[in-house]
């Protein structure tokens, strides 16, 4: 399992606005989570990253999709390792989002595979871990 990066954040609060997408009330953190997805697609619509376009895209077609979400976390990961200012945009979009009451930091991550659990840099939060049924024994 990957740290939680500005990517998982991002991609967390977008899927999150897209869901509320239609809701009348208007609150700070919403407001916030809206500016970042207007931010994501002005960025990606104005530099013709395609790649960027679709995966928004996908995300408003189904936000709960832990792949979709994860495909924009990856994405938006790789274009703030090369743009500062996107970085440094997206993170302070992230700050006014948290300052208006979003939750930022209990972004959930699913992991499949050997059943290993990684954490870093937690503070102050709550971490619950669960699994499903035991594999059955052959034999």
């Amino acid at each position: 399992m990957d740290p939680i990066t500005l990517g998982a954040i991002v991609a967390a609060l977008a899927a999150k606005a897209m869901e509320r997408a239609g809701d009348e009330a208007v609150d700070a953190g919403f407001g916030a989570m809206r500016k970042i997805v207007d931010t994501l697609r002005r960025r990606f619509s104005s530099s013709e990253d395609s790649e960027g376009v679709e995966a928004l895209a996908r995300l408003s077609e189904a936000p709960d999709s832990p792949t979709r979400v994860r495909a924009l976390a990856d994405l938006v990961d790789d274009r703030t390792a090369r743009s500062a200012d996107l970085h440094e945009e997206l993170g302070a979009l992230v700050k006014e989002a948290r300052d208006g009451g979003v939750d930022v930091d209990s972004i959930s991550q699913v992991a499949n595979g050997n059943q290993n659990v990684q954490n870093a840099d937690i503070n102050n939060s709550e971490i619950n871990i669960s699994q499903g049924p035991p594999p059955r024994q052959s034999g």
